[in-house]
């Protein structure tokens, strides 16, 4: 009977970040292998795109950057707000969370700036796949920043989500490079699993 369950345990064990199934040889982790090589693509990108957006600070003349509120004619702002909110909301948000693994792993701290963290972080990726319990959000949170920074630091328009309706009747905007969705009726979905929901009407999407 315990060997069933056994059987049963590992056959339902699920990423906590996307929601895949875990092979069985690996039921120790907490998310999966796609998921943190993800997460590690992501950190191996940040510091050279986070290096970049100083640059784009003040607006250039012609298109408007991303972010800003201006056309590209007529008066601007002398800065882009948005990047300079961004370049100081990268560097905390990569350190509370090198600070959060630190402390619950007793592992010493990197150098706070963009290069050390991500190294920091990418290092010690496995480790938080198997053993830190809030991985998935530190993995969204990641996610979010990597695509906010490459918005802005190469001037690539965001993806369009594709608006699918729940089966409580809710909107959950899908998105290809996204792995997992909560709907606010608490239910939670994985990318394959919500890109099979049907498409929301437009009286749904617009309230």
């Amino acid at each position: 009977m315990d060997q069933f369950a056994t059987t049963d345990a590992a056959e339902t064990a699920r990423c906590v970040n996307c929601t895949r199934g875990l092979p069985g040889w690996d039921q120790g982790r907490l998310a999966c292998e796609h998921c943190q090589q993800r997460a590690a693509d992501q950190l191996a990108e940040l510091p050279e795109l986070l290096a970049e957006l100083p640059a784009r600070v003040v607006p250039g003349r012609g298109a408007p950057m991303v972010g800003t509120r201006n056309g590209g004619s007529g008066p601007r702002d002398p800065v882009n707000l948005h990047v300079v909110a961004l370049m100081d909301d990268a560097i905390p948000l990569l350190d509370s969370w090198a600070r959060d693994w630190a402390e619950v792993g007793g592992m010493s701290l990197p150098v706070p700036n963009a290069e050390r963290l991500c190294g920091w972080l990418r290092w010690h990726l496995d480790w938080a796949c198997r053993q830190h319990a809030a991985v998935d959000e530190a993995m969204r949170e990641i996610g979010a920043l990597h695509r906010r920074v490459r918005t802005a630091a190469t001037g690539e328009r965001g993806e369009r989500p594709v608006h699918l309706q729940c089966p409580c009747g809710g909107v959950i905007r899908w998105r290809v490079s996204q792995d997992r969705y909560r709907c606010g009726c608490g239910a939670v979905y994985g990318r394959e699993e919500a890109a099979a929901l049907p498409a929301a009407s437009r009286v749904r999407v617009a309230a």
